[in-house]
């Protein structure tokens, strides 16, 4: 079957990968003229009203945005086109990969007894942070976030690589996050900038979300967690095939350059990267 592809964001790109062996992706669509003539997985980016060229039988809207798409659907439908339209967003709310991912991950953990607290740094609202508890009920959880969103520092070291500002997510509180937690007594949390919340004991981590989404913060994350990674531990990096957040992408490559290491990155709509430290 003949699919093209409306929005080349990051949803967009993960559905190039997802829906290939499925159907014959013979065109992409994208709303920003900047895009248009850009090369994404061979295919060159068009305008909208190129859509019905290559007669598609079945539009993807790549936006993970469900109200997003709706508008782009219209949109399609407005230009005559009166095939099958499907989302991404539908797609990525019925399968979370990440979350897949960490389950069989902490079976592992847990069957080959490795050692160490879990951690994620960036937590946000807490929605990973939430599975991390449930998942590792029997483990201290550390939490390191400033829940007052980007500081200004980060991002002056971002040289360009986004357009974060600072204060961007920052409606989240510690009080909201604890009563998400179905543990609370795991966890604890570790307010304000990192590293300068790094815990005075040495400790050894299982397992690590890395979701700080700027590269400063994201460099300082690998520098410190890595380390002190058990041996069997875990990292499950967020945002590394990000468009929205390169820097993630440049901290992680060149930290693995540096210490010689690999990772896998994983087909999903947040641009997951894993790496297991032997």
């Amino acid at each position: 079957m003949k699919a093209a592809i409306f929005g080349v964001g990051q949803g967009g790109n993960a559905l190039m990968n997802l829906i290939s062996s499925d159907y014959e992706v013979v065109a992409c669509f994208d709303n920003n003229p900047d895009k248009w003539g850009s090369i994404i997985s061979g295919l060159t980016v068009r305008s909208p009203d190129k859509l019905l060229d290559d007669n598609p039988e079945i539009i993807w809207t790549g936006s993970l945005n469900a109200d997003v798409a709706i508008d782009i659907e219209n949109q399609i439908r407005g230009l005559g086109f009166d095939g099958t339209v499907k989302h991404a967003s539908d797609l990525k709310n019925r399968y979370d990969l990440r979350l897949a991912e960490l389950r069989l991950i902490g079976d592992q953990i847990r069957k080959r007894r490795v050692t160490g607290v879990i951690a994620e740094l960036g937590v946000y609202q807490g929605k990973f942070a939430r599975e991390l508890n449930q998942n590792f009920s029997d483990r201290q959880l550390y939490l390191f976030d400033t829940f007052e969103g980007f500081v200004p520092e980060d991002i002056a070291s971002e040289r360009g690589l986004s357009k974060a500002n600072p204060g961007d997510f920052s409606d989240t509180s510690e009080e909201d996050i604890l009563n998400k937690m179905p543990f609370p007594g795991q966890v604890e949390i570790f307010k304000g900038r990192f590293p300068e919340t790094i815990p005075d004991e040495e400790i050894l981590y299982a397992f690590v979300s890395l979701d700080a989404d700027l590269y400063e913060p994201t460099w300082q994350g690998l520098s410190y967690f890595y380390p002190r990674l058990s041996s069997g531990g875990v990292m499950l990096i967020h945002d590394y095939n990000s468009m929205q957040f390169p820097g993630v992408k440049k901290a992680v490559d060149e930290y693995l350059n540096e210490q010689k290491l690999f990772i896998i990155p994983l087909c999903d709509f947040h641009g997951t990267a894993i790496f297991i430290k032997a």
